[in-house]
């Protein structure tokens, strides 16, 4: 999907095709061209005269100079594919890379939310119990708030860096997930 909406791989398929129809053309001026042409006259009171000619044409310096002009255009087919090769390629590990990011910060958030998170509030609620029972200070309950609160940032830090991440692959892949 990436690769049919990427720009650039879009410009190297045309710089492509522009070469090889440039390789056409060199090759066109090494082989020899026929004309054809059919032609009405009039000779003093006769209308009805008719003529046809044909023609053909030899490049006899071919080996000299067409043969540059094939090899040139034939090298130039050869570097846009290799352009395209490797944007291509580029285009490719962007998203991988993308992917990847994707892939790592859904882990994240998972970690956070199904696991961090509910053992931080399970440690609040049980200093919070213990701390108007007396059974611990006010300085446990703090900490206990502070890991609270820090689970949650992280929580949120986690769900910010995911959806940083589904931005990217969507602009990397050129489309809406």
């Amino acid at each position: 999907m990436a690769q049919g909406m990427s720009p650039q791989v879009s410009a190297y398929q045309n710089r492509v095709g522009v070469a090889e129809a440039e390789r056409t053309a060199a090759w066109m001026s090494v082989l020899p061209s026929l004309t054809f042409s059919y032609y009405r006259q009039t000779v003093g009171d006769n209308p009805d005269l008719y003529g046809v000619k044909f023609g053909i044409s030899l490049p006899i310096w071919f080996l000299l100079d067409n043969r540059g002009h094939v090899q040139e255009a034939s090298a130039g087919v050869a570097i846009a594919s290799e352009a395209l090769r490797s944007t291509q390629s580029a285009v490719a590990l962007e998203v991988a890379t993308a992917f990847a990011a994707y892939a790592n910060s859904k882990r994240q958030v998972e970690l956070q939310q199904l696991e961090l998170l509910p053992q931080a509030e399970e440690i609040f609620r049980v200093a919070s119990v213990s701390y108007q029972a007396g059974e611990v200070g006010y300085v446990e309950f703090l900490q206990a708030l502070q890991t609270l609160n820090s689970a949650r940032n992280a929580s949120l830090d986690a769900l910010l860096d995911y959806n940083a991440a589904v931005l990217r692959l969507e602009k990397t892949v050129g489309s809406s997930l």
